[in-house]
């Protein structure tokens, strides 16, 4: 049965809603068995370093040495760390929220490098099967192209036919991306078309449809790669 927060565990300057948290994990985490006393809540920079922020750890004793497990920052970050092989695990029972309110805020944002082609998982979110970008477009006069929605587009022309030229604004690792494109409707008729795409390079693919593209066509693009 959990004890309770022991006295004096929560740094005393800790913001009360911030200690309200940290009191709750520590009331679920009091009394386990095989923690005993060798966890323990601090504050400090991490990564341990000038330039590391401050930020409010909870560590593990390994022997004599205490490891950070997780670190909450002022700014509302939460690092988990963990081994080579299990890596830092987030479970989260029920839903979870995330918000921001600057251009990138409220992202989740993976720094590790994507697992190989032929690693299997399922019910998994990684770097390697996102959709690196997307663009809701329509085709304007001359080889204008107008982009009213998406991410990670940094613009598009197109040659007053069929061929469309896309350039994202950040880079994939590599060209082996894949491309997915669909219309919503042709100015000048057709009711299905189909295209052909081609990644050029890293940040730019075209893709040609079967039949010339009036103006005012609308047009998506998907991108879904490393």
């Amino acid at each position: 049965m959990a004890k309770g927060p022991r006295p004096g565990l929560i740094p005393a300057k800790v913001d009360p809603a911030l200690r309200s948290l940290l009191e709750s994990v520590l009331q679920r985490l009091d009394g386990v068995p095989d923690l005993g006393d060798q966890w323990r809540i601090t504050e400090d920079r991490y990564p341990s370093s000038a330039s590391g922020s401050k930020q409010i750890l909870l560590q593990f004793k390994n022997g004599t040495r205490w490891e950070t497990k997780a670190a909450l920052s002022a700014n509302g970050n939460l690092v988990t760390t963990g081994t080579s092989s299990s890596g830092g695990d987030l479970t989260v029972n029920g839903n979870l929220t995330v918000t921001g309110t600057s251009t990138l805020g409220g992202n989740l944002t993976f720094t590790n490098t994507a697992s190989a082609s032929t690693v299997g998982f399922g019910k998994t979110i990684g770097p390697g099967n996102l959709t690196r970008a997307w663009a809701f477009m329509t085709l304007q006069a001359a080889t204008v192209v107008t982009i009213n929605d998406g991410y990670n587009i940094q613009g598009a022309t197109w040659d007053n036919s069929g061929t469309v030229t896309v350039t994202m604004a950040t880079a994939c690792s590599n060209a082996n991306y894949g491309i997915i494109v669909t219309f919503q409707n042709r100015a000048n008729g057709a009711s299905f078309v189909n295209f052909t795409c081609n990644a050029t390079s890293s940040s730019v693919f075209v893709f040609q449809s079967s039949v010339v593209m009036g103006t005012g066509t609308n047009v998506s693009a998907y991108v879904i790669g490393k």
